[in-house]
């Protein structure tokens, strides 16, 4: 086992489909942050920002 907690895997598997999505250029954060899981479009790009070290508009 790896230590990682449930909500630590998810957020980290979200924030990588996140990264793909975004880097197509389709999509705005919003609709990524939605697409992803996440309820609140604030809180999916803090997690994204530390998680990734960029925010969600750097990437795409």
């Amino acid at each position: 086992m790896s230590g990682e907690n449930f909500v630590s895997y998810l957020n980290g598997y979200r924030v990588q489909q996140a990264m793909e999505l975004l880097q197509s250029g389709n999509y705005m954060v919003y609709e990524v942050s939605e697409m992803t899981g996440f309820r609140n479009a604030t809180y999916f790009s803090q997690v994204f920002k530390m998680l990734t070290g960029k925010s969600p508009s750097e990437v795409g």
